[in-house]
């Protein structure tokens, strides 16, 4: 509802609703004291509450949804002719009896029949939906038609009112069933209801409508008139009895006093308004002239670009133009007074409020520059200039001011000084390729430049590589969590540094290092952008692998060998204890493994041996021979004859020291021996000699086969080569052969479904039905070679083609191809049951094959059902999404899933269901190539499930 008199009527029609129910609840409850509002009064008769309730709810339909419908219509024609035949009946006294179906009442109130209509009553009820069906006929000559009737209805309810009020109601001692209390009422707010929700534009409606003045003073006037008329006759029934009647001559006065206080206040708008009007008139030429001056001033302030303000002598802004409230996106009233400060950047705020005091109070002029709002809820630079204003007595008013955006030229010198800091932070590192990141406003990557080797590392163009899904596509999937890691530390201001793998365009891995450095825009405190650097580090992850295996077979080496075997670090740190050492010692590996070696095994008095460590770490040179003692886990000295190397990194540095060592504690007690027992014992000390010099021989040849397990390592390294070299071959001989199938194998099939057609056109009639069979089978037999042919080249071309990863809608896949293959099966009643597809990242072309081949088979294997129900959905696990596609088919048994997705399996009759048994395996191959997996679920009879995994490849990383 739109105005205050549709208001008004919305609330009368509910009035008179709430007035019936009332009434109608009192018939039911047997308590006619509701029905009548008090015990003195005649109630209201059900049959005229339902009538009010049913037209007040067809008036507030009517109302509130402006709609000409046959159904009201029809509702207000049964209303009319049941109020006819009611009218009838108490008119004629023909025996219709229509009210004793809703009230049995026998009883009496002044001799009058409880529970019956007044005749006029009946007589309202007709003025009221005769109206009320006219004005929802929608023709303007009978909408006036029906406001005037119901002007009479409501001077006729309000003649009834008086009698109340009055104390004499009408037709109370005229033999006639009056009208009840509550009944006059509530047709008053019925027809005032219709009056000012139906005819505001019409008469008598419009005499009281609109800004003139005559409406004015009808509005003022005729309420005052009508108070002065009722008490005017109240007064009469109390004081004067000239006649019986006194609702009679109160209703003509009040008639009469309308009718000639229309007619004066007509004459008197006539008579005086001219003159008031006149002075109206001259009073809005001259708001039009001063209008006219502020709109030159306001369509001269909106016509520039720069921002205008105004303020007063309290420093409270009064104006902003046009181009301030588009920039900041803000309506004029927020703007008023200090509201545009809310705008300014909260640093800036302190400093534009001291600048403006200041100026204000000493009135001159000023500039300053500060940031401001813009529309989009960034910060823009201003420069803000105010003068001061003055009226045409030279008396100061406030100020005007022009604010200019500066922030172009702002951001240029930011530029420069960025532009430099880039360009440092670059050259601060060794790289192959430099990029530049920008933040979109949504905060997604995009990539703005690379410069370098980006091309030979890639393997990509930028823009192939931006529409392939750019940097992020290219990580290899176990890694995305590193590249998540550095996105998280950027967007808190971070650099950062990390290693990671990639995939280049000939599917082969390439280890880069990457350096990013955070752009901060301090005014959002977010990130606006990333520089970064990329080294390639293949070759050195490579030489790392061929360390670690060399380490890895050195280490066992030292296993088996009956010596002590130790590696030691830098710093003397343990890094590597075999078990012979653990045995001899009696530690733990536990105990030992990043303890300094020095001080748990060496003796105190023996502080050189540390020295003589460090000494050759640090002038990278080790002692290949050198005796010390080693002290047990129990306390008991051994002495070691060590035989030691350097070890280094695959960059050459230093990072250890490796030591063979033999326990000759026992030799040390033969040479005391020996000592003591001088001649004696020399043969034994020879022997001893040459049990040492075998042993150092086994060291040596231990050695050697060391170094014999390093050029092992070497033709091994080779040898992969050569193989790398036999499978580009074999690829290049698959080719061949699949040029073959193509070409080779498909013309004699063609030639046999050729000859087969011609005999079969020439010799059909030579043929007895054998022979006619003979050639079906032989022209059918050829097609399914042909398919089986096409079907086998397909999966070897999915073998070799590249993947070509984005961002794919499975949803919209998964529904274009459900709807190219459904018409294949328009006989059968077909069902789908889509829910939410998740979007993966996968090749477009590829994963709508797996959706053409599982969707296919689900519609084939169902195709003996009347009915066909396929049910497609997905959910999300830890690393990956699965997708399912349901049917209600025939199933197949568990037992052989295991021969599902092989090449030219079938679990089905051919002349049950047609196909290769390809399309599984090409589904399977699919999935395997984008690093899923493929599975099935069915039982017999009851339909199958098929799913496929991919990788959930979730996030975005910098654009490089």
């Amino acid at each position: 509802m739109k105005t205050k008199q549709e208001r008004m009527a919305y609330w009368a029609f509910l009035i008179v609703i709430g007035i019936s129910i009332i009434a109608l609840a009192g018939w039911f409850a047997h308590t006619l004291s509701l029905a009548s509002i008090g015990q003195n009064f005649i109630p209201m008769a059900p049959v005229a509450a339902i009538l009010f309730i049913a037209l007040g709810g067809v008036s507030l339909h009517f109302l509130t949804k402006k709609e000409k419908s046959r159904f009201i219509k029809m509702v207000l024609l049964i209303l009319l002719i049941f109020n006819g035949l009611v009218l009838f009946d108490s008119l004629m006294g023909y025996p219709i009896a229509v009210e004793q179906y809703f009230s049995n009442s026998t009883g009496t109130f002044r001799n009058f029949p409880v529970g019956r209509m007044s005749p006029f009553t009946t007589v309202l009820f007709l003025t009221g939906l005769i109206s009320l069906f006219l004005i929802t006929s929608g023709d303007k000559r009978f909408i006036k038609l029906s406001l005037l009737l119901c002007s009479l209805g409501m001077f006729l309810a309000f003649i009834l009112d008086l009698g109340y009020l009055y104390g004499t109601p009408l037709l109370y001692n005229r033999g006639i069933i009056p009208p009840a209390l509550n009944t006059s009422v509530a047709f008053t707010f019925l027809f005032s209801g219709m009056l000012f929700g139906f005819g505001m534009n019409e008469l008598p409606m419009n005499l009281f409508v609109g800004e003139s003045v005559r409406a004015r003073l009808m509005r003022n006037f005729l309420p005052f008139t009508l108070f002065i008329i009722v008490v005017a006759g109240w007064i009469d029934t109390i004081f004067f009895h000239f006649y019986d009647d006194h609702v009679l001559v109160s209703a003509i006065v009040t008639l009469f006093s309308i009718f000639v206080l229309t007619v004066l206040i007509l004459s008197l708008s006539k008579e005086i308004g001219n003159n008031i009007d006149q002075a109206f008139d001259m009073l809005e030429e001259t708001k039009a002239a001063l209008g006219e001056s502020e709109l030159h001033f306001r369509t001269l302030a909106d016509s520039g670009q720069a921002l205008i303000w105004t303020s007063g002598l309290d420093k409270q802004c009064s104006y902003f133009n046009q181009p301030w409230l588009d920039f900041t996106g803000r309506r004029l009233e927020q703007e008023y007074g200090n509201g545009w400060m809310e705008g300014i950047y909260p640093d800036d705020r302190k400093r534009c409020i001291e600048t403006y005091n200041t100026a204000f109070d000493r009135q001159e002029k000023f500039s300053l520059d500060f940031r401001l709002c813009f529309h989009d809820g960034t910060y823009r630079w201003i420069q803000d200039n105010g003068t001061p204003r003055y009226n045409i007595d030279g008396k100061f008013i406030g100020y005007i001011g022009h604010c200019l955006d500066i922030t172009d030229r702002k951001l240029t010198v930011e530029a420069l000084v960025e532009s430099e800091e880039r360009y440092r932070l670059i050259s601060s590192v060794s790289t192959d390729y430099t990029f530049s990141t920008k933040v979109m406003p949504d905060g997604t990557l995009d990539l703005d430049w690379v410069a370098g080797a980006f091309e030979s590392i890639s393997g990509y163009s930028v823009e192939e590589f931006k529409e392939r899904g750019a940097w992020r596509a290219s990580i290899y999937p176990e890694d995305l969590h590193i590249d998540d890691n550095d996105i998280a530390r950027l967007r808190n201001n971070q650099d950062t540094e990390s290693q990671i793998r990639t995939i280049n365009r000939k599917g082969e891995i390439v280890w880069v290092q990457v350096f990013a450095h955070p752009l901060w825009d301090e005014q959002k405190n977010g990130l606006s952008g990333i520089y970064g650097a990329v080294r390639n580090i293949t070759e050195q992850k490579q030489a790392e692998e061929v360390h670690l295996n060399s380490e890895r077979r050195f280490r066992e080496l030292l296993e088996k060998v009956n010596l002590l075997a130790v590696l030691l670090d830098e710093k003397g740190k343990i890094t590597f204890v075999n078990d012979f050492l653990m045995a001899l010692t009696g530690y733990k590996r536990e105990e030992l493994i990043g303890n300094d070696w020095f001080n748990l095994m060496i003796p105190e008095p023996f502080p050189e041996v540390k020295e003589v460590f460090l000494s050759g770490i640090k002038d990278e040179k080790s002692y290949p021979h050198f005796e010390n003692p080693i002290k047990t886990k129990l306390g008991k000295l051994l002495d070691i004859v060590w035989s030691n190397s350097i070890l280094r990194n695959p960059d050459g540095q230093v990072i250890g020291v490796a030591s063979i060592g033999e326990d000759i504690t026992e030799r040390k007690i033969a040479q005391d021996q020996i000592i003591r027992l001088n001649n004696e014992l020399e043969q034994k000390v020879k022997d001893r000699t040459a049990e040492l010099e075998n042993r150092t021989h086994q060291l040596s040849d231990n050695q050697k086969e060391l170094l014999n397990l390093v050029a092992d390592l070497n033709e091994k390294s080779g040898e992969l080569t050569r193989k790398t070299e036999q499978l580009q071959v074999a690829n290049k001989e698959l080719e061949a052969f699949s040029y073959s199938v193509s070409h080779d194998l498909k013309a004699p099939l063609r030639a046999i479904h050729g000859f087969i057609k011609i005999f079969q056109e020439e010799y059909l009639d030579l043929l007895d039905d054998e022979g006619k069979r003979l050639c079906n089978v032989i022209e059918s037999n050829a097609l399914r070679m042909g398919q089986l042919i096409n079907d086998l080249l397909s999966f070897s071309r999915l073998i070799r083609s590249e993947i070509r990863q984005s961002s794919v809608d499975m949803e919209s896949v998964a529904k274009q191809v459900f709807a190219d293959l459904a018409p294949d099966f328009q006989d059968k009643k077909i069902s789908l049951n889509l829910k939410p597809l998740p979007v993966a990242v996968c090749d477009l072309n590829l994963i709508r094959q797996v959706w053409v081949n599982l969707i296919s088979n689900a519609l084939k294997y169902s195709s003996r059902n009347t009915e066909i129900v396929v049910s497609i959905g997905a959910e999300r696990k830890e690393n990956e999404i699965v997708y399912f596609i349901s049917d209600n088919g025939i199933g197949f048994d568990m037992q052989y899933a295991h021969k599902l997705f092989g090449v030219f399996q079938r679990l089905h009759n051919l002349k049950e269901f047609e196909g290769t048994g390809v399309g599984l395996a090409i589904v399977q191959r699919i999935i395997f190539r984008h690093h899923g997996r493929v599975w099935a679920d069915a039982e017999i009879g009851k339909g199958a499930t098929f799913y496929f995994a991919l990788p959930d490849l979730k996030g975005s990383g910098p654009e490089i």
